[in-house]
């Protein structure tokens, strides 16, 4: 599977069942900040999708090699665990009576890390205090472009300075600097089921009472 940073979240393949607003979720903010700073004057980390252009690496929970270090900054979007919130009673937000079919909704929740690595401490804070200080103010911006966000810019963190450990590709050493900034995230997901068709649900039972009697009749047999 290809990274999110190499998809737009408009047009990531419908999944049916196995959509993922998850993924929605992560590829729409390692979009935000390729936008933002893709709108950079040149000089001030200008990412151009070019790789010997740029001025700035921004990638998705992949380390970075050494080698990118050394030419420029990197800044890394990783999810952290997502758990339900359960709001209400089953969730449920509507049932139509002439077809059984249920719809829920609850919210998810996660925290979402921006890992900003560089050789200098003092740069791996300035760029993670850009993102601390624009996040609150494109608010509006990401719960429409993410759908079904909210929550997002409030409450959040900037750590301080710290090694950058198994974020930089094969390097154990405390060279590289990170300095990281954590937003709470909730996002909204709503569902729905019906019930299986009547003549389906005939078959599974018909050959549950099959087997029963086959069993039945051998334990008979046994006796």
């Amino acid at each position: 599977m290809s990274s999110p940073s190499s998809q737009s979240v408009q047009s990531i393949k419908a999944w049916g069942p196995y959509e993922d607003p998850l993924y929605r979720a992560s590829a729409g903010f390692n979009m935000f900040l390729k936008g933002l700073f893709s709108a950079q004057e040149k000089g001030y980390y200008q990412w151009v999708d070019d790789p010997k252009l740029t001025e700035i690496t921004i990638t998705d929970q992949h380390p970075v090699n050494p080698e990118v270090l050394e030419k420029r900054p990197a800044i890394i979007t990783l999810r952290g665990n997502a758990q339900w919130a359960v709001v209400g009673r089953d969730q449920m937000v509507n049932y139509e009576w002439h077809t059984g079919k249920k719809t829920k909704m609850d919210i998810v929740s996660f925290m979402m890390t921006f890992a900003c690595l560089s050789r200098e401490g003092i740069e791996a804070q300035r760029l993670a205090w850009f993102i601390f200080s624009m996040l609150p103010l494109f608010r509006g911006h990401l719960q429409r472009s993410i759908p079904g966000m909210h929550d997002v810019g409030l409450r959040m963190t900037l750590t301080g300075e710290t090694a950058a450990g198994a974020l930089v590709q094969g390097s154990s050493f405390p060279e590289w600097k990170m300095v990281q900034v954590m937003s709470p995230i909730q996002m909204s997901y709503m569902s729905s089921i019906e019930p299986l068709d009547k003549a389906y649900l005939g078959k599974i039972e018909a050959t549950i009472h099959n087997l029963a009697g086959t069993i039945n009749q051998q334990a008979r047999i046994d006796e």
